[in-house]
């Protein structure tokens, strides 16, 4: 595999030293302060973060799917062809709660495939 990262590896190494060296003077304050920073950006890029911020994205894609679902079965009730045959809003109802139901469906199943896989989203290196 290719995944050796230098730059990671380099800042590992050298964050503790600036640490260290802050503490018995050597360096100024601002090298504590780039190591603290560079081993945030660490935590915000491992695995475990980007999965759960993955999982958080899925959700909140799920339930705007679900609410855009409401909101095209509302304007089909609103406005079913612009009469107002009980036939015509009847087939409108249905056809909303198909449209809900299917929205409902795929937000389930994409959050599903989502847990079964645990694939991190938007991993670039």
């Amino acid at each position: 595999m290719t995944d050796f990262n230098w730059t990671a590896w380099i800042g590992n190494l050298v964050s503790p030293f600036a640490i260290v060296g802050v503490v018995f003077g050597w360096f100024p304050t601002i090298a504590i302060m780039l190591a603290i920073i560079w081993y945030l950006v660490q935590l915000y890029e491992s695995h475990f973060m980007q999965t759960r911020m993955g999982d958080r994205r899925l959700r909140r894609m799920a339930k705007l799917r679900i609410e855009i679902a409401k909101l095209e079965a509302l304007e089909l009730l609103a406005h079913p062809v612009f009469t107002v045959d009980k036939v015509v809003i009847a087939a409108a109802v249905a056809a909303a709660e198909r449209v809900l139901q299917a929205a409902r469906q795929e937000a389930s199943s994409v959050v599903d495939q989502a847990k079964r896989d645990k694939i991190p989203p938007d991993e670039t290196y």
